[in-house]
């Protein structure tokens, strides 16, 4: 898709902001929504694996351009990357440069969409995520596309955060995307959140937990918890990066045999869904 110098530039500074915004949201666990105090409901503790123990991952978007080192950081251990494909009805003129260079230096490899739930349908933006290359094949290294869902650094009021979306409609926007994506690719997308965006603005559902769960919580020892919807996160970005030239940084919650699952079987069960069976809530 072509876009203005103005536009493509506007889009830039905004996902290079973006996840400030997701972490602003998620200091407090009391939220001001409508006049009213929202406070998170109860998750459950994930794993309590340092950031850098087990399987490392990066990913990055337009601001890391088309060269980044892949085969360097592959060399280094690194063993997935990701690239963002799409963002609402904007596709990334970097991604197929991206993506080629993360098959290349031997890594599994995914592609991301950054939700804009009040831009279009979730089938739309689905449709569109995966006519620019989100959709999974069964090639043996390719994992399941992923639905990016946190607020605009742009957001200042709850309602803005929930993109003017109630948490009813907010689920049926994801099960859209999530039923369109899954109708051609035979998975289910993974979905990336942060466990305070979630309980404001989907609730406590359990409708996604056939979805791999990113977590994102940066700077810290451990994940904390996760969005009371699963058990565990598949994956968790542990390191955000505000340079453009440095990707943010992810650990996969398992072995490399659970990788080689999610990138090749269609009945992997996510690690939230595999433990909540083996857990239940309670209540």
């Amino acid at each position: 898709m072509f876009e203005s110098e103005t536009r493509s530039t506007s889009r830039r500074l905004r996902h290079a902001l973006r996840r400030r915004g997701a972490a602003c949201l998620a200091v407090s666990t009391a939220l001001m929504l409508g006049g009213t105090l929202l406070v998170e409901p109860a998750a459950q503790a994930a794993s309590d694996a340092g950031p850098k123990e087990g399987i490392q991952g990066r990913d990055i978007s337009v601001n890391q351009g088309n060269d980044y080192p892949w085969s360097e950081v592959a060399s280094a251990g690194v063993e997935f990357g990701q690239a963002q494909a799409t963002d609402g009805d904007w596709a990334s003129p970097t991604f197929d440069k991206q993506y080629k260079a993360i098959g290349k230096a031997g890594l599994y490899r995914g592609a991301y969409h950054f939700a804009r739930p009040s831009h279009s349908s979730g089938s739309e933006q689905a449709r569109f995520f995966m006519d620019h290359g989100g959709k999974w094949v069964n090639d043996g290294t390719t994992l399941p596309g992923m639905v990016d869902l946190e607020p605009t650094p742009s957001a200042k009021t709850a309602d803005e955060q929930c993109y003017h979306q109630t948490p009813a409609q907010m689920r049926a926007w994801i099960q859209d995307f999530t039923v369109e994506y899954k109708s051609e690719t035979g998975r289910a997308p993974m979905i990336y959140t942060t466990n305070a965006w979630w309980n404001q603005c989907v609730g406590d559902t359990t409708a996604f937990i056939d979805s791999p769960l990113m977590i994102a919580k940066w700077g810290s020892g451990s994940s904390g918890d996760v969005p009371a919807s699963w058990g565990d996160y598949d994956f968790w970005q542990h390191t955000e990066s505000n340079k453009g030239s440095v990707a943010d940084r992810s650990r996969f919650n398992g072995p490399k045999s659970r990788l080689q699952e999610l990138a090749t079987n269609p009945q992997y069960v996510p690690t939230g869904s595999a433990n909540k069976q083996q857990s239940p809530l309670g209540y």
